[in-house]
């Protein structure tokens, strides 16, 4: 940093050293990373709800695939109550979720592939698979949606097991 007593240089770029050298740049990067995990994890149970509604709505048009239509909201299911303990914290909906909280835990100790970030995207990706058997425009929306998702816990999850790693 230069003294106060020089002439301010005007540029249009700074590194990070001359904007702020007190500035911890790995707990900008903690901090980001817990936004986008709270993130991912609120469009992640949107997802859910969504391919849940979307899935339900295929069966009542389409009965004929009543196994596949099951499964997408079974699935659908999984990922909302996975996704739903964000928000239990709130006084109102603590009391309520004590159903999902059992169920919540029962999914993690019987299938601890869901407990990491790398199972959820395969759960993800599974799902968007499952709501592509219909062939709809919802269906085309709802995989897209599952599949950005994924995309994004995929690279959330490299970015953690790299920072883990070092």
């Amino acid at each position: 940093l230069k003294h106060i007593d020089q002439p301010f240089e005007r540029r249009s770029t700074y590194t990070m050293d001359e904007i702020s050298p007190l500035l911890d740049k790995k707990e900008v990067l903690s901090q980001c990373e817990k936004i986008f995990y709270f993130t991912l994890g609120t469009l992640a149970l949107a997802g859910g709800i969504g391919s849940t509604t979307i899935a339900s709505l295929n069966l009542l048009t389409d009965f004929t695939n009543f196994p596949l239509h099951a499964y997408a909201i079974f699935f659908g299911l999984v990922i909302t109550v996975l996704e739903a303990n964000r928000f239990l914290a709130h006084p109102h909906l603590a009391e309520y979720m004590k159903n999902a909280v059992k169920f919540q835990m029962l999914i993690e100790e019987y299938a601890r592939l869901f407990a990491t970030t790398w199972g959820r995207a395969l759960l993800y990706l599974f799902e968007a698979f499952l709501l592509l058997t219909s062939g709809g425009w919802m269906d085309w929306l709802g995989f897209l949606y599952m599949v950005t998702l994924a995309v994004f816990a995929i690279l959330l999850a490299m970015s953690t097991g790299k920072k883990l790693n070092r």
